[in-house]
């Protein structure tokens, strides 16, 4: 019933000062229900709050995973579940890409 997006960082320390996002999105009735956007002291604070959001609504996240610390992390967590399946349109539409990650979208 719950879909969520989210942009990762997987750096502690930003000179840009980007935050993280993420947002959890209810399909029936097809209004945001959560946002998180912030940037805590570690990357690895700012991921548990994202998973315990993520079961809080049992969302399954479509996440950008050019950065590898969110999988990573819900990986040691053995949340791996929470983490949307890399969409198959990917390599329909692009042809020639060599990335093949299981989860999230680049």
């Amino acid at each position: 019933m719950y879909l969520s997006c989210c942009d990762p960082y997987d750096h502690d320390k930003s000179n840009s000062g980007s935050l993280g996002s993420c947002f959890v999105y209810n399909k029936l009735t097809k209004k945001l229900v959560a946002e998180y956007t912030a940037r805590p002291e570690t990357s690895k604070d700012y991921y548990e709050i994202v998973r315990k959001l993520l079961v809080y609504y049992n969302a399954r996240c479509m996440y950008e995973n050019e950065k590898k610390g969110m999988f990573d992390y819900f990986e040691q967590k053995n949340c791996l579940y929470l983490l949307a399946d890399e969409p198959s349109i990917i390599h329909d539409v692009i042809n020639d890409s060599k990335v093949n990650r299981k989860k999230g979208c680049h």
